[in-house]
């Protein structure tokens, strides 16, 4: 069994909470400053996860064997029973229920055509250039079309000469990523690739190095890369230096030490993936629906936040876990004590 970091669950716990933070004050209306702040809090909290994402599947490649050769085909299996399972039944929900794709702006995405549907159970939307049926579903295509390529990150970790094998992979994606981007206007996967490979850097370090920093400066590390983040909001350069720093600063910190702030982080860490999904839905209930009734925001707020983690606790138990144990049955390996939770 591979180690457990306590630092790793408080920044997935983070990352969510931005996300959700974003979406829950552009329910409020704000004006434009407030607004620009908030998506650029959320855009961020998406990146975070790409890291976190990122470092924890390195864990589990390297516990799965690498010298199996079913090795890459057991985590293809095994992430195929992560992702899709949850993901297709609160896609069927959201079409059952018409939520918005953004209830904060209901007006956008409209378009649920057959092939769009179609595009969002495969999560390929991106590839086939069609809206996501609610807004969280963006980031899960391009972490998909990552999960392709992170055995073949690990094993040039693996190698002598990694250093530059990293440094060609990186060009060549951010070339590529601003050749598209000229041509489309439009962001695309390689645009995130530096953000997956810090993560998977921050994996290769921690392997190398002996930490000595004080824990305590992990939380405030986060924060000043978020709010940096959130100043040059679709910066891309920018959020990929912002990126590699969290990749330096996590191996020289030591891990947080047990206690009630990292209890509350495991949970939420556990929940993550339920509380991305369904917070949509909670947050269209708790203003939408119930708006009339609860007569502030505060209230409001409070109902969001409740139907957000009765949903996702409830779909962890009954859809996530039942489904990750299948796939471990389905494609048996090494990590069943794996406790750091990936999205």
């Amino acid at each position: 069994m591979h180690r457990k970091y306590r630092n790793l669950d408080m920044l997935r716990a983070i990352a969510v909470l931005w996300v959700f933070v974003c979406h829950a004050v552009l329910m409020l209306r704000p004006g434009p400053t407030i607004n620009w702040m908030a998506e650029g809090i959320g855009r961020f909290g998406v990146i975070l996860f790409f890291f976190h994402t990122s470092f924890v599947l390195m864990q589990s490649l390297e516990a799965l064997g690498p010298a199996s050769p079913k090795w890459a085909a057991t985590f293809y299996i095994r992430r195929a029973f992560r992702i899709y399972p949850l993901a297709i039944l609160i896609i069927g929900l959201a079409l059952i229920t018409r939520v918005p794709f953004a209830p904060w702006a209901p007006a956008w995405h409209e378009d649920r055509g057959m092939v769009t549907v179609l595009a969002n159970f495969l999560l390929s939307q991106n590839l086939l250039g069609k809206p996501s049926v609610i807004a969280p579903l963006w980031s899960l295509p391009i972490e998909i079309q990552m999960y392709a390529v992170l055995p073949l990150v690990f094993r040039l970790f693996e190698r002598k000469d990694w250093r530059k094998g990293m440094a060609l992979c990186l060009t060549g994606a951010a070339a590529a990523a601003a050749v598209v981007y000229a041509a489309t206007r439009h962001l695309n996967t390689l645009a995130f690739v530096p953000c997956f490979f810090s993560g998977a850097l921050a994996y290769k370090i921690t392997r190398d190095h002996t930490p000595t920093g004080r824990a305590a400066w992990w939380f405030p590390s986060i924060l000043a890369v978020t709010a940096l983040g959130v100043l040059f909001t679709l910066d891309i350069p920018v959020e990929w230096i912002l990126c590699f720093a969290l990749a330096w600063i996590f191996p020289h910190l030591l891990d947080m030490r047990a206690s009630r702030l990292a209890t509350l982080c495991e949970w939420t860490a556990k929940y993550s993936y339920g509380i991305y999904l369904t917070h949509v839905f909670g947050l269209w209930i708790g203003f939408t629906l119930l708006g009339k009734w609860l007569d502030s925001t505060a209230l409001r707020v409070t109902a969001s936040v409740a139907i957000t983690g009765v949903a996702s606790a409830l779909f962890f138990h009954l859809v996530e876990n039942p489904l990750i144990q299948l796939g471990k049955r389905i494609a048996p390996g090494g990590d069943a004590g794996r406790r750091n939770r990936s999205r």
